[in-house]
């Protein structure tokens, strides 16, 4: 008697990986190239997002075991108002995502800033350097706005996918070959 075993698929596999690394790559430079319309897209995506939410919260409102009707109905209308808001005026949405980027990395060069202050090792000065960089740079992204919603967050998203390809790429050089897809 043979047992037919169905071959199961373990994984992403080392040439999905490779390719997703080298796809992000390309978005990243298409971002960085073009970072106004990456921005706008990245506007749309978040109200897509947003709207999926407030979907699935107004879909809470109605279910008999869950508690918090009131609080679910409220997210709802936000994560619906906001969503469409992003979609129907983009524009706003990239404004948006500008001064949350600027506040978090003030807020995120302070709270380094303080570490700085309170740590003894001998490569703090790197937490000082990465703290003040940050808050310059949230700094610069709030007082120069509108312009630099333009093309920070695009941009900045360009190098974020640039970073993540190349890490990909560099996991699916170090996984061992085996497989179909070696």
């Amino acid at each position: 008697m043979t047992i037919c075993r169905p071959q199961s698929r373990k994984g992403f596999g080392v040439m999905g990986i490779r390719t997703s690394g080298y796809i992000l790559i390309i978005l990243g430079v298409l971002a960085i190239l073009f970072p106004f319309v990456s921005a706008i897209s990245l506007s749309v995506a978040f109200g897509v997002i947003f709207l999926f939410a407030g979907i699935s919260h107004f879909s809470a409102v109605w279910k008999k075991n869950v508690e918090g009707h009131v609080q679910h109905l409220v997210l709802a209308l936000l994560y619906l108002a906001g969503g469409a808001g992003m979609i129907l005026f983009p524009l706003m949405g990239v404004m948006s995502l500008a001064i949350i980027l600027g506040i978090s990395l003030i807020a995120q060069g302070i709270a380094q800033l303080i570490i700085f202050s309170k740590v003894t090792a001998s490569n703090k000065w790197l937490l000082a350097i990465s703290g003040g960089l940050g808050v310059l740079l949230g700094c610069y992204i709030l007082f120069d706005l509108p312009l630099a919603a333009t093309w920070v967050v695009g941009t900045l998203a360009g190098i974020n996918l640039l970073f993540t390809g190349f890490t990909l790429l560099a996991i699916s050089s170090a996984l061992p070959r085996t497989g179909p897809d070696a």
